[in-house]
């Protein structure tokens, strides 16, 4: 009734094979088409032999080879557009799954990126974010004005394309960076960037470089004062010669030897400080070289823990009795006032260090210093040259690699010296 096989309606079975192929990919598509050429070769055939009455009957004289031909090509043509369709279709499916996957490995790789990401419209609204983002700025939502957030300082993006903040002791850098479309710029990035870690490098390097710097004036100081010095107490020592035993108890020439020993002494010490020689490391049994310091310092409150007698550690052994003897000598004063004296070595390790702690009850550094106690020239103690820890963070520091920090704890005091673990 909509006029047969001679109908513009005809057209639907390529829209209904187009259609399958998309919602049904190329299989669906190939059922559909089957189905279009079984009807349309039962809508011929009817026309042609009378058992499907149509207004539009077929021409009488129609010969049958033409039918069957008529029929092979609209059915090849129905196969060729599922095939075309679902080919299309298929691709079109595997290129939506590749970009969902895409999508979905480039967000979980946007979100463990330690550096926050934040994307802002022209309107400087919240377009997205990652999960670095979230942490720094737990008040951050989309489609919010980034002004509105609770980190004020981002304020100076419309100002700045970099600059840097500190928040809770941490610092952070902005890159201010826009995307373009076209030629037309309507987005901005913001990626913040963590860089505590990266200025406590930096500022660790200027204090080495300091360090250094006062190291090497020292030296040229000590060697400066030491050749007049020892004319100076040579002279006194003839003096004192010179005028008899009279002179000999006279106070002024002990006030000025003792005074002349203990220059020559800090002068010893700029040297050892300034001195640039490198580590030995070797295997130092730990317990057989703290009964030799202790021999020497002689300490009657000394006590070790975990430390058996085949404990063993790596450093050069001469530097690492000096380490060891500066420590015990400040516990040593530290403890000199107290009735229960204590001072202890305590040992322990992990899979790549040894850590040597050297405990006492003593009151501990004041408080005013305790961020620099391991500067040259800082001390607590009176006539103290402030060169013992500076000392010994050198050795440890640059000579092993290792560090060395001050612990208060429990009312002790802990100084934690860590060393490097030799691996066989």
């Amino acid at each position: 009734y909509t006029g047969g096989s001679e109908s513009t309606f005809s057209i639907l079975y390529f829209i209904n094979i187009i259609a399958g192929s998309f919602f049904l990919l190329t299989k669906g598509g190939m059922v559909l088409a089957a189905l279009s050429a079984a009807g349309y070769l039962l809508l011929l055939l009817g026309e042609y032999f009378g058992f499907l009455i149509s207004p539009y009957a077929l021409e009488t004289n129609l010969l049958i080879d033409t039918l069957i031909i008529r029929i092979y090509i609209n059915a090849l043509a129905y196969f060729l557009i599922a095939a075309i369709a679902g080919f299309l279709s298929e691709r079109l499916q595997k290129g939506r799954e590749e970009i969902l996957t895409y999508r979905v490995r480039l967000r979980d790789i946007i979100n463990n990126i330690q550096s926050a990401i934040i994307i802002l419209n022209e309107n400087d609204r919240v377009m997205d974010f990652n999960r670095s983002a979230k942490q720094l700025m737990p008040g951050i939502e989309l489609n919010r004005s980034i002004y509105n957030t609770d980190i004020n300082v981002l304020s100076r993006i419309k100002y700045s394309n970099y600059f840097q903040f500190t928040q809770e002791n941490k610092h952070y850098d902005v890159r201010v960076e826009n995307l373009r479309h076209g030629n037309v710029e309507n987005n901005t990035i913001l990626i913040i960037n963590d860089i505590t870690r990266l200025k406590e490098y930096e500022r660790k390097f200027l204090e080495k470089e300091r360090m250094s710097a006062i190291g090497e004036l020292a030296a040229s100081i000590a060697h400066e004062i030491r050749n007049p010095l020892s004319s100076i107490k040579g002279s006194v020592n003839i003096l004192r010669d010179e005028m008899g035993s009279e002179a000999e108890s006279h106070p002024m020439f002990r006030v000025t030897l003792e005074e002349i020993e203990r220059l020559n002494h800090l002068i010893n010490e700029f040297l050892v400080y300034s001195s640039r020689g490198s580590a030995n490391i070797e295997s130092i049994n730990l317990s057989r070289t703290i009964d030799k310091i202790n021999n020497l310092l002689n300490i009657d409150c000394l006590e070790t823990d975990n430390i058996s007698d085949d404990t063993v550690i790596y450093a050069d052994y001469n530097k690492f009795k000096q380490i060891m003897i500066n420590l015990l000598h400040n516990a040593l004063d530290a403890v000199k006032d107290r009735e229960d004296k204590l001072i202890r070595i305590r040992f322990s390790e992990n899979t790549e260090n040894h850590i040597i702690d050297i405990i006492d009850n003593g009151p501990g550094v004041d408080k005013s210093i305790e961020d620099k106690i391991f500067h040259p020239f800082v001390s607590s103690k009176p006539g103290g040259t402030g060169l013992g820890l500076a000392i010994v963070y050198k050795i440890v520091r640059e000579e092993h690699s290792g560090s060395i920090e001050y612990i208060r704890e429990n009312n002790m005091t802990i100084f934690r010296v860590t060393l490097e673990r030799k691996h066989d």
